[in-house]
C-alpha cells in the first residue's frame, strides 16, 4: 500500500496537478487584497462632578486600529472626527489640548454638542466650572475613523498554497531525479544537447546538485520559518483579514516571493554557467586525450580534491569575516583577498599534482602533468570568462529586478510606513547592484594569480611551453599599456581632470581577459 502510494507521488499526472495548483495558488496571491472603506468607532459615556470652580482632563478613546492608521497609515486615512455631546447643571467651559496647544472651544454654556476633526492620537478635552457650586456632568464622546483597508484572505491563502506546493514539487523532484527542479530540467537538457561523454558529465554535476538545494530549498524554507516565527510574535489579532498585522504579513510574503525569484534566478544563472564551462573543459580534455577525461573523472569521482579546497575556502570566509568585524578599508580587504588567494590556490595545487602522480605513467610524466596543468589554467580563464559574463547578465537584468521591486511593494494600499519600508528596499537592490558592478574587476582578479601560477608550473614540466607564455605576457602588457594610455588621454583631454590610479584594476583586467582568450583561441585551432 505505501508502495502505491510512493508510486502515485511520484507520478507525472500527479506532479503535474500540484505545477497546476501552484499557478492557481501564485494567481490568487499576486490578485491582491480586496480594497473597501471601513469605519472604526470608539465610543465612551461618563457621569463625573465637578468641584466649584474645578477642572478636569478627558482623554479621547482609540482604538488599536486607530492608533495604527492615524501613526502608520495617514495616507489611508479618508475621515477622523470626533463626536462630543457634554450636559451640565452649571455653566462650564471646554478646551482642546493637542500638542501643547490650548484652545477654547466654548464657555458659559451648560449643554454642547461639536465635532472636531483630524483629532490627533494626544488631543484632549479640558472641562473647567465656572460656577461657584458643585457641577454633575454627563459626556458622551463617539471617535470615528474611516480608513481604506485591505483584506488579504485570499492571496494569504493563495501564497500558502504557492508556497506549499512549490516546496512539495522540489522534495518529490528530488525523490525521483536525485536532484532538484531547475537542477533536473537543465540537466537533462544540457545532457539532449550533449549525447557523448554522458557519464563524465554526470560525475561533474554532481558536485553542482549541492548549490541547487540550498537554493532552491534550504533557502526558501528558512524564509518560510521567518515568516511563521513573525506570525507567531506579531499576529496575535482575532483574524489575520481583519487586523492591522495583515499588511505586514503581506509586505513579507511579497518580500519572500521577490527573494525566492532571485534565489531561483541566481540557480539558473550559476547551473548555466556550470554546465556550460564543465562542457568546455570536457571537450578541451577530450582534445588533450581520451586518457585524460577518464583520469580527470576518476579524480572527481573521488572527491579528494574538495578535501584541500573547502579548507582553502573556509580560510579565505574567515579572514574576510575578520576583516570586516574589525572594519577594515574595502580597499584592503579586497587587497588582502587577493593577495591571499595565489598562496591558498599554491597549496591545492601541489595537492593534484600529488593526486595526478598516482595516475600517471613514468614514461611520459612530465609531458602528462603539463597537459594537466595547461587543461586547469584554461579551466580558470573559463571560470573569469564566465563570471564577466554573470555580471553582465546581472547588469542586463538590474531594471528588471527594480520594477518587480516597485510592482510588488510599492502599493497604493499599503501604509506610509511600508511604502517607505518598499522605497529604501528599492533602493536598496540598486545599491546592491552598483557594488556587485564595483567589485567585478577585483573578483576577477583574484583569479589572476592562479591563473598565472598555473601557467608558471608549466613551464617547469614542459620546457618548449614557455614561449607561448611569453606571448600571453606580452599581448597582457601590449593591451594594459593601451588601456592605461587611453584612460589616461580620455581623463585628460577629455574629462580635464588628472589621471585616477583607481582604474589600473581595470586596465590589469582587460589585458588578463586578453591573455586568456589568446590562450583559449589556442584549443579551437587545427592540429
Amino acid at each position: 500500500m505505501i508502495s502505491g502510494w510512493l508510486h502515485i507521488l511520484k507520478s507525472k499526472k500527479f506532479m503535474f496537478s500540484l505545477f497546476v495548483l501552484m499557478l492557481l495558488g501564485l494567481a490568487l496571491f499576486l490578485a491582491g487584497p480586496k480594497i473597501m472603506n471601513k469605519d472604526f468607532t470608539e465610543s465612551s459615556h461618563g457621569a463625573f462632578t465637578l468641584e466649584p470652580y474645578g477642572n478636569k482632563t478627558i482623554g479621547i478613546p482609540l482604538s488599536l486600529e486607530q492608533v495604527f492608521y492615524m501613526v502608520s497609515a495617514r495616507n489611508l486615512v479618508l475621515r477622523n472626527v470626533v463626536l462630543v455631546e457634554i450636559n451640565g447643571s452649571r455653566p462650564f467651559t471646554v478646551y482642546q489640548l493637542e500638542d501643547n496647544t490650548t484652545v477654547k472651544l466654548t464657555e458659559h454654556t451648560q449643554f454642547y454638542s461639536f465635532n472636531l476633526s483630524d483629532i490627533g492620537i494626544k488631543a484632549e478635552l479640558a472641562m473647567e466650572n465656572e460656577a461657584n457650586e458643585t457641577m454633575s456632568v454627563k459626556i458622551n464622546i463617539e471617535h470615528v475613523l474611516t480608513a481604506k483597508t485591505a483584506d488579504f484572505t485570499i492571496p494569504h491563502i493563495g501564497f500558502v498554497i504557492f508556497i506549499t506546493t512549490l516546496l512539495t514539487l522540489q522534495l518529490l523532484s528530488v525523490a525521483t531525479n536525485g536532484d532538484t527542479l531547475i537542477g533536473s530540467t537543465l540537466n537533462r537538457i544540457a545532457f539532449k544537447l550533449r549525447r557523448k561523454n554522458i557519464d563524465a558529465q554526470k560525475s561533474f554535476l554532481e558536485a553542482d546538485t549541492i548549490y541547487g538545494f540550498i537554493l532552491e530549498i534550504f533557502a526558501p524554507i528558512s524564509l518560510l520559518c521567518l515568516s511563521v516565527y513573525a506570525s507567531m510574535v506579531y499576529g496575535q489579532g482575532p483574524s489575520l483579514s481583519e487586523n492591522v498585522a495583515g499588511y505586514y504579513f503581506d509586505y513579507l510574503e511579497r518580500l519572500i516571493f521577490i527573494m525566492i525569484l532571485f534565489l531561483y534566478f541566481l540557480t539558473i544563472l550559476f547551473r548555466v554557467s556550470n554546465i556550460l564551462l564543465l562542457s568546455a573543459k570536457i571537450w578541451i580534455l577530450k582534445r588533450k586525450g581520451q586518457e585524460f577525461l577518464k583520469i580527470y573523472e576518476e579524480i572527481s569521482k573521488s572527491h579528494k580534491g574538495e578535501k584541500t579546497i573547502f579548507p582553502l575556502v573556509l580560510i579565505i570566509l574567515v579572514a574576510g569575516v575578520i576583516m570586516i568585524v574589525y572594519e577594515l578599508e574595502p580597499e584592503i580587504i579586497v587587497g588582502t583577498l587577493i593577495c591571499l588567494s595565489p598562496i591558498l590556490y599554491s597549496i591545492a595545487l601541489h595537492v593534484e599534482i600529488k593526486q595526478l602522480q598516482t595516475r600517471l605513467e613514468r614514461d611520459s610524466f612530465n609531458e602528462n602533468l603539463a597537459g594537466f596543468l595547461e587543461i586547469d589554467a584554461k579551466a580558470i580563464g573559463l571560470y573569469v570568462l564566465g563570471i564577466l559574463a554573470i555580471f553582465l547578465v546581472f547588469t542586463m537584468m538590474m531594471p528588471l529586478f527594480l520594477a518587480l521591486t516597485s510592482n510588488m511593494l510599492l502599493l497604493e494600499y499599503y501604509p506610509s510606513s511600508l511604502y517607505e519600508l518598499g522605497q529604501s528596499y528599492a533602493s536598496w537592490v540598486s545599491d546592491a547592484f552598483t557594488l556587485l558592478g564595483q567589485l567585478q574587476a577585483p573578483i576577477c582578479l583574484v583569479f589572476a594569480g592562479p591563473y598565472w601560477i598555473t601557467r608558471v608550473m608549466i613551464c617547469k614540466f614542459k620546457a618548449k611551453y614557455k614561449s607561448r607564455f611569453l606571448t600571453d605576457i606580452a599581448i597582457f602588457f601590449a593591451v594594459f599599456g593601451v588601456s592605461e594610455y587611453l584612460n589616461w588621454t580620455y581623463s585628460f583631454f577629455t574629462q580635464k581632470q588628472p589621471y585616477d590610479v583607481a582604474r589600473l584594476p581595470i586596465s590589469i583586467l582587460i589585458g588578463m581577459t586578453a591573455s586568456i582568450l589568446n590562450d583559449l583561441l589556442t584549443e579551437i585551432q587545427p592540429k
